[in-house]
């Protein structure tokens, strides 16, 4: 914390971190898994519903705003 009063420096990032940061992301997926959660499972239900919000051109899939992906509706 005196190196880093504000807390703004990602600590995350850093190499050192990599073997703390998998193995979060391990358990992270394990138990999205085990709940059954449709992101882990291979389900695009989330592509399939219209998006309201600012699309986020940097994220792949359907980009067109307050509209059905066609690919799951006629």
């Amino acid at each position: 914390m005196a190196a880093d009063p504000a807390c703004l420096n990602n600590l995350a990032q850093l190499e050192s971190h990599a073997s703390i940061r998998q193995a979060l992301r391990t358990k992270l997926e394990s138990r999205l898994r085990t709940q059954g959660d449709p992101r882990m499972n291979g389900s695009e239900i989330f592509e399939s519903y219209p998006r309201h919000s600012p699309m986020r051109m940097e994220f792949p899939g359907f980009k067109e705003q307050n509209q059905y992906n066609s690919r799951y509706h006629q």
